[in-house]
């Protein structure tokens, strides 16, 4: 049967069952047990449409929130500023011999240096993440894993962020704040 049809259907034959039960007289030795087991059916159809809808609630959502986490993933991958980030981060970067990031080359000379406007674009972008995961549409620990790692490294080189007006202002860059300081610094140990 179609699931939308059942969820249409079962209120319907509750109520059905409910104004028999009220309204056909029932003369025999065996109306107490016809009362309550149509009772019993009403009851067991209307839990029975209740658990779908919510587990059809629940499906949407998750498919809602697989979608959302997809397209900033899409977005995170394409962007052309958080390209231009990354290869700031990467050119800067000091790496050991398994190519972990352990430092930052202060006096070096950068090929392109970033604007402001792409640090900052940057920046709105994890202030998005954070209000996903405040709205509860992306788990937390999974952005961490999946994008967190590049604005932790942003958020380490002071030279990088030096002109970005009131950095670490909170009530300027609140959500982004928020979101770098909940990387625990065990994230980037290998």
């Amino acid at each position: 049967m179609n699931n939308r049809l059942l969820l249409i259907l079962s209120p319907i034959c509750t109520v059905f069952i409910v104004l028999v039960i009220y309204y056909v007289p029932f003369d025999t030795k065996w109306s107490s047990s016809i009362e309550a087991l149509s009772v019993s059916l009403a009851l067991l159809i209307s839990g029975g449409a209740l658990f779908y809808a919510k587990r059809e609630y629940d499906q949407n959502r998750r498919r809602e929130r697989t979608s959302i986490l997809c397209q900033y993933l899409q977005r995170f991958a394409n962007e052309p500023y958080i390209r231009k980030v990354e290869d700031y981060i990467l050119e800067v970067a000091l790496l050991d011999k398994n190519q972990n990031i352990i430092g930052f080359d202060k006096n070096k000379k950068i090929s392109s240096p970033l604007s402001i406007r792409d640090k900052e674009m940057f920046m709105h972008f994890f202030e998005e993440i954070q209000l996903l995961i405040e709205d509860d549409m992306i788990d937390k620990n999974l952005a961490i894993d999946l994008i967190g790692y590049y604005v932790g490294i942003y958020h380490r080189i002071e030279e990088f962020h030096a002109d970005i007006t009131d950095y670490n202002e909170e009530r300027y860059w609140k959500y982004y704040l928020k979101f770098v300081n909940s990387i625990p610094d065990s994230f980037y140990e290998k």
